[in-house]
């Protein structure tokens, strides 16, 4: 009796040890160069889930600077013009962190729902960007993947999100978790692209 079953996948040659995982104001290029955690423009063959059993978890998306976003140059005036944007100074009191925080999350809901994909607000080993709207991560499976036009037209608009026309999504390392989750639902809420 045969049977017709792939190959063993080949256990990760990197698995990071959740004691190295660092997340701070000290976090600097040189140390993610160090680390071999700084983000990157394409995805090895080392992080395909495919491949590898439980690689490192990565996300592919377009990344959101605080500073430029608590100065209002980045999310918040687009958040604003849709109603998403969460003032820290009405209602119960808030830090203006954790408004910022909820007006990420918003924004991220809402394109959601427009766009009907899942996207996820991510906080990513980056000495440039504080958070990332992720599109995929290295766990999602081929067929979660979008067209090239149809991602050509996501990507524009994050980068009008975070008004930052000329930023380049890139595979960001997730400080949060270190492996992903193959339990995750398919990102697609409705064929559309």
């Amino acid at each position: 009796m045969s049977s017709t079953s792939s190959p063993p996948r080949t256990p990760s040659p990197i698995s990071p040890d959740p004691e190295d995982c660092y997340t701070g104001p000290g976090m600097t290029q040189e140390w993610l160069e160090a680390q071999n955690l700084q983000p990157r423009a394409k995805l090895e063959k080392i992080y395909d889930s495919t491949v590898y059993e439980r690689p490192h978890l990565l996300h592919y998306g377009i990344g959101i600077d605080l500073h430029r976003v608590q100065r209002e140059e980045s999310l918040v005036p687009w958040a604003r013009q849709r109603g998403l944007y969460r003032d820290p100074g009405k209602g119960l009191r808030v830090s203006l962190g954790w408004a910022l925080a909820e007006t990420a999350e918003n924004v991220v809901n809402y394109l959601s729902e427009r766009v009907r994909f899942r996207f996820d607000l991510i906080l990513p080993y980056s000495a440039d960007y504080d958070a990332v709207i992720a599109i995929y991560n290295n766990y999602d499976g081929p067929t979660n993947l979008l067209k090239e036009e149809a991602e050509a037209k996501i990507i524009k608009l994050l980068r009008d999100v975070v008004n930052d026309p000329d930023q380049e999504p890139m595979w960001y390392f997730d400080t949060q978790k270190a492996f992903g989750d193959r339990r995750f639902p398919s990102r697609r809420l409705r064929r559309r692209c």
